[in-house]
């Protein structure tokens, strides 16, 4: 004869009072195996009925506040993370809305609507284009990657414009014939691969720097639901836009207009992010800056004034190390020493 058992469990309903569940066991070998379901149960359902009541009485801001804002802030990150992300936000809509045109212009040279296109031959395009990228991102990170911590405003700033170059090139690859047009997205594709390594390493770096409390892995988290919620915002723009203006569709010359401001926009928000980050390292760059401004003033810059003189092209133009100066240049050489190395070089 089986024996049968009861749980009982208190739980509180929507006005708070406590009311007890009894569930009964029929069976006793079943009873240790059948109360751990049971609890694992009653115990999801406090934690989704307490999570859903939080988040019905709390106010908005604090909702927003745990959705993008690592936890601790303000005085878990440094001073300068609020303006980069605000003027990383930014760049990053113009560069959704700009990757929605590229998109339909993308499709459009695929064949999409074309009743004489070929599935096939588009998908091996496709296929060689992203084999190109591949490549091509494996040289950058075993010709660059060492330089990423370093100069990392840089190759941020590079990641940005090479970006920039590819949109490009992909959005007027359809005016082309197919040869050019398979050229040009495959040299896209791989500009493309070059802005992801570029900006990946780099924003690591970043996101490094703001972090005071050990809190990288909040930081990154938070960092990519403010880029969802930017996706969320061009999404729905560039729907508005394509639904209410058949002009992005029908005129080349307005289009090309738009895809021009969001670019200049997109390059313009980039640069008042880098200058809002202080970073507290020293590299080539910026230990110059340093160095002229004490041997000509004897005082040294705080680390604010050195971001706001510190030219990121440099770096990436110019990587020789220089020591001294030329023998030429050097003031305790007699005139006819400097003679003679001047026929030397001859």
């Amino acid at each position: 004869m089986n024996s049968s058992l009861m749980e009982e469990y208190t739980l509180k309903d929507s006005n708070g009072n406590r009311r007890t569940v009894s569930l009964c066991t029929n069976d006793r070998k079943d009873s240790n195996f059948s109360s751990s379901c049971l609890q694992i149960i009653v115990k999801i359902y406090l934690f989704l009925k307490g999570y859903f009541q939080s988040i019905r009485t709390s106010p908005l801001k604090n909702v927003l506040r745990r959705l993008f804002l690592p936890s601790g802030y303000p005085e878990s990150v440094t001073d300068d993370y609020a303006n980069f992300e605000k003027w990383d936000s930014l760049q990053g809509l113009c560069s959704y809305l700009r990757q929605v045109m590229v998109t339909r212009s993308t499709l459009s040279g695929l064949g999409v609507g074309n009743n004489f296109a070929h599935p096939t031959a588009a998908a091996l395009m496709l296929l060689w284009r992203e084999g190109f990228g591949v490549v091509g991102g494996l040289l950058f990170t075993w010709g660059k990657s060492s330089r990423f911590d370093k100069d990392s405003k840089s190759w941020r700033l590079f990641a940005d414009v090479i970006n920039n170059v590819a949109l490009t090139m992909e959005w007027t690859a359809p005016l082309f014939p197919t040869p050019v047009f398979f050229a040009l997205h495959s040299s896209a594709n791989i500009f493309h691969s070059l802005c992801g390594i570029a900006g990946g390493a780099t924003c690591t770096a970043f996101q490094a720097h703001f972090a005071k409390r050990n809190n990288i892995g909040d930081i990154c988290s938070k960092h990519g639901n403010i880029g969802r919620a930017v996706s969320l915002v061009g999404l729905l723009l560039s729907t508005l836009c394509f639904w209410s203006s058949s002009l992005l569709e029908n005129s080349l010359p307005f289009s090309f207009g738009v895809f021009c401001f969001l670019t200049v926009f997109h390059i313009y928000f980039n640069i008042l992010a880098l200058r809002s980050l202080h970073l507290a390292v020293l590299n080539k760059e910026r230990g110059y800056i340093v160095a002229e401004h004490y041997i000509c003033h004897k005082q040294l810059l705080d680390v604010s004034s050195v971001s706001k003189k510190e030219r990121f092209w440099r770096p990436l133009l110019n990587s020789r190390i220089r020591v001294g100066c030329s023998l030429l240049d050097a003031p305790l050489l007699n005139s006819s020493f400097k003679n003679f190395l001047k026929v030397e070089s001859l």
